[in-house]
């Protein structure tokens, strides 16, 4: 779903969610968003960000999760360094003109931190698997 920026779930009519909530506060024609969830079958928004009416400004920061390597993670040694959790995400920035806001995909960033990601889980691997072994006992 993040691969190719389509949901199969989604159509002309939208995106069926199953819950969504936003936390903010106003003050000074300013909305300070500091809590924003969207539940859907397919993928899953959190983020935060700043609205401002007075300046028609917008500087908001959303992550998108998908539970497309929820398979993968559950192979152990494999699913450990390649992903080490559940979901695959990515993250997005809206800035500018609340009228016109430019939406910029920071999918590029992800991919450079992925490799490091990677190594250092390999690096720690033996860690984990002595940890693992000994809180079965």
């Amino acid at each position: 779903s993040l691969v190719t920026f389509k949901l199969p779930g989604y159509s002309n009519e939208g995106l069926y969610i199953y819950k969504s909530y936003l936390n903010f506060k106003y003050k000074n024609n300013v909305f300070n968003l500091t809590d924003i969830y969207l539940d859907s079958k397919e993928i899953d928004i959190v983020g935060n960000g700043v609205a401002d009416l007075e300046n028609d400004n917008i500087d908001i920061v959303l992550n998108l999760k998908t539970d497309l390597g929820s398979n993968l993670a559950k192979i152990p040694i494999v699913g450990y360094i390649i992903l080490d959790e559940d979901t695959i995400s990515t993250t997005l920035s809206i800035k500018g003109k609340a009228s016109d806001p430019k939406v910029k995909s920071l999918i590029a960033e992800d991919i450079v931190i992925a490799p490091l990601n990677i190594i250092k889980r390999t690096l720690s691997l033996p860690y984990m698997l002595i940890k693992s072994a000994v809180d079965k006992k």
